[in-house]
């Protein structure tokens, strides 16, 4: 046993920690292995120096196990047992360090889904790290990582991200970087000057880096931007190799910024939402813990029928059904079936859809007001039955909903209100059979209503209708 490496592990033990070890490895709950202990128990006399003539393998052999046993046995034991003083010394630190031991513990909530244990801890470990003198910088990592993880944890009904651990956790970082890099810097600088060492050039950055570098190009330029499709190229070229995290992120917040654009009425962007949703579909991206929203659903669901692929869209519908929590999977399945009639020109059949549907939550309601009241303009349009009572009892009803629902922002808001507007005007384009009255309405509100408007929900829709109907009048 003479230079292997469970002595080298033991010997540079003080005292006090080998005692404890002895405890470690007696401990039913960190070792029930008794031949581990037998092992133990024939090296502790040789603590400190380990010099001894007993500790060669062939006489340990001898001494521990049954005549015939081979040396692999022996080899596996020590193994082991240096396993355990390795957890012992981890463990150890931990003991010797209660910020690192409280950190820990939030990552146990947070993977078990304690969700308001995770809320309450969360809240007073960065207080504490806020209120406490720090002379390290394992504070500020600490810091960081905890407003990080608890910003990013999944919002669930009783859990809600806290937006000021967003930027806590950039300042912390900030902190931690600087500290650092000052530190590294002047050690470098030092070293130049008494050794007059070279500098060693850096080594390539991953390709994740020049991901986050392109999304934040697209994410803050204001005008369309060309990058999507090589940056999908290059997320879907390297996905395996993304952490979980940044495979989620990078799609996700590609995916929002090209739903801004359409919804600005600007429908090219249709496609990239569609391969978007696509790639993360490939690679399992779209759930989360073998589940998917019920607005998601409906969501994608809409895009492959804008996107033209009716058939994807129903793939998808049937495939994630059973991802859907049991009170709301009828209403999302009755609702995404809807959406592709819609794009199917199928709008009888898409509206007995939607009153199938018959409890929605918040989004899922904003989905089938809004497909009522498309759908009875698209039947408007095709001068069969008037169904103008029809969607003004559902425009009433609509308007009502969002004056009174405060769980939608104040942007969204907006963006509904522009297409219940638009939305009326088109109904009473159609409606109106003398052709210098269209003209009028056209001319006077929706060019200029639609072309005005920042943001527009269903965008989509609204300019495709104003560009096949109401433009060539």
């Amino acid at each position: 046993m003479h230079g292997s490496t469970l002595i080298g592990l033991l010997k540079n033990l003080d005292e006090k920690s080998f005692r404890a070890f002895r405890d470690f490895v007696h401990s039913p709950y960190f070792n029930n292995r008794s031949n581990v202990v037998q092992l133990f128990e024939y090296i502790k006399p040789c603590y400190p120096a380990f010099e001894d003539a007993k500790l060669e393998r062939f006489r340990a052999l001898r001494r521990l196990y049954p005549p015939g046993t081979s040396m692999q046995r022996l080899n596996d034991d020590m193994s082991k047992l240096s396993k355990l003083c390795r957890k012992f010394l981890a463990h150890n630190e931990l003991e010797e360090s209660p910020l690192l031991e409280k950190k820990l513990l939030l990552d146990a909530y947070r993977r078990r889904g304690m969700t308001e244990k995770l809320s309450e801890d969360t809240e007073r470990f960065v207080q504490q790290l806020r209120d406490e003198p720090h002379t390290d910088i394992l504070p500020l990592r600490l810091s960081m990582e905890a407003q990080f993880e608890a910003f990013f944890y999944p919002p669930t009904e009783k859990y809600t991200p806290f937006a000021p651990y967003l930027y806590g956790a950039l300042h912390g970082l900030e902190q931690y970087y600087q500290l650092h890099k000052a530190r590294i810097v002047a050690e470098i600088l030092h070293r130049r000057h008494i050794y007059q060492e070279a500098e060693i050039p850096a080594p390539a950055a991953p390709a994740v880096l020049d991901m986050y570098r392109r999304l934040l190009d697209i994410l803050e330029s204001p005008k369309p931007h060309s990058g999507f499709e090589p940056l999908l190229d290059d997320i879907e070229r390297h996905f395996a190799s993304l952490a979980d995290f940044d495979q989620r992120m990078l799609l996700d917040r590609l995916y929002h910024v090209a739903n801004r654009r359409y919804e600005k009425g600007q429908p090219e962007y249709v496609p990239i939402l569609f391969r978007i949703i696509k790639i993360a579909d490939q690679y399992e991206a779209l759930t989360y813990q073998n589940a998917i929203t019920p607005v998601a659903l409906v969501n994608y669901a809409a895009v492959a029928g804008m996107a033209g692929d009716l058939e994807w869209g129903r793939q998808f519908v049937t495939r994630c059904q059973p991802q859907l929590t049991p009170e709301h999977r009828e209403a999302a399945i009755h609702l995404a079936e809807a959406h592709l009639l819609f794009y199917e020109g199928q709008f009888s059949p898409c509206l007995l859809h939607i009153g199938e549907a018959e409890r929605y939550h918040a989004g899922m309601r904003i989905h089938a007001e809004t497909l009522y009241l498309r759908t009875y303009c698209e039947l408007e349009r095709q001068k069969g039955e008037s169904y103008l009572e029809e969607f003004q009892r559902c425009q009433k009803r609509f308007s009502k909903f969002l004056h009174h629902d405060a769980r939608i922002n104040k942007e969204k808001i907006k963006a509904l209100r522009r297409f219940i507007l638009l939305s009326s005007c088109l109904m009473q384009y159609h409606n109106r059979r003398n052709e210098k009255q269209r003209q009028k309405l056209h001319q006077q509100r929706i060019h200029k209503y639609f072309n005005g408007a920042d943001k527009v929900y269903s965008a989509f829709w609204l300019q495709n209708h104003i560009r096949a109907f109401v433009l060539p009048c």
